[in-house]
């Protein structure tokens, strides 16, 4: 029976165990220094920002040409691609005194022409793009406007970390939760069928829940965690020594924290901040440098 139990968990744990890093390639070499990487829905470009995210760039990943579409301070915070991978949503800032008012643009990409859909707002969001509608809040008030017609406008789920607090807004209805108790929440992230959710508490670690926040794994330590697809999340594991950061690597996880697997393990780059599209996963280097992993997930 002890042997049948163990070849049991064996054969639970080889299930998620069949994931293979099949490219890792270095999309920026001599082109610049960048970071935070976007990859589009279709995987056809990658976007990405320079430190302190200023301004915003897109790259075409097939013919490696960079595009800039905005060099303003903050553009290249949390931009968003459409669905169809044709346009760019991103924000941007003025300060008026001691004010800040932010817009919301949004970059074609066919036509190589940004437009404004929303200026002069305080407390504005980074958009989102969901179901075919743009997301964004302005103070506490979540708004939505359809930019796709024919798109179902029933149950569209939002969050995001505010005031020690994870906020879900489900259309016009919100409400928080705080599945770790008090403290400071960060990278609150939807699964892609929207049942469940991956956040990190600071000084304690990263968690699955459900959106009413039971918690359904602990995955230890995992930051800037993103959803591959409903069972797998990429984050990256980092170390500092009070000062800087002295080694980081991207890992994949299961959603029930059953598996782990070091997705990099180098010694001479500090890998940080994923983002998945697909089975595909782009990522910065500490010293600029931006590559696009593809994987292979037998299941």
């Amino acid at each position: 029976m002890k042997y049948l139990i163990i070849l049991l968990v064996c054969i639970a744990n080889a299930s998620f165990a069949q994931v293979e890093v099949i490219k890792n390639e270095y999309l920026t070499k001599n082109k610049g220094s960048y970071n935070h990487p976007v990859l589009s829905p279709d995987n056809s470009y990658v976007a990405f920002t320079k430190k302190g995210y200023k301004g915003l760039y897109y790259m075409d990943i097939q013919d490696g040409t960079i595009t800039t579409i905005s060099t303003e301070n903050g553009a290249g915070y949390n931009p968003a691609f459409s669905a169809k991978s044709d346009k760019l949503y991103y924000i941007t800032h003025q300060y008026k005194g001691l004010k800040k008012y932010s817009d919301i643009n949004v970059y074609d990409i066919s036509e190589d022409k940004n437009k404004v859909l929303l200026k002069g707002k305080q407390n504005l969001s980074p958009p989102a793009i969901m179901a075919g509608n743009l997301i964004y809040r302005t103070r506490s008030k979540i708004n939505q406007q359809k930019i796709r017609k024919n798109t179902n406008t029933n149950e569209i789920k939002y969050v995001e970390a505010f005031d020690k607090k994870i906020l879900i807004y489900t259309n016009d209805k919100k409400h928080q939760i705080q599945p770790k108790g008090e403290g400071h929440y960060i990278w609150p992230a939807l699964s892609p069928d929207q049942e469940r959710m991956v956040f990190t508490k600071t000084g304690d670690g990263t968690y699955v829940c459900n959106t009413k926040g039971k918690i359904i794994a602990d995955l230890g330590k995992l930051n800037a965690p993103t959803w591959l697809n409903n069972d797998y999340i990429i984050g990256m594991i980092d170390e500092d020594d009070g000062k800087r950061i002295v080694k980081s690597d991207i890992y994949i996880m299961a959603a029930n924290g059953s598996y782990k697997k070091n997705l990099t393990s180098t010694e001479e780059k500090k890998e940080m901040y994923p983002e998945c599209s697909g089975n595909n996963v782009v990522y910065h280097t500490l010293a600029g440098d931006i590559y696009l992993m593809k994987l292979k997930i037998d299941k």
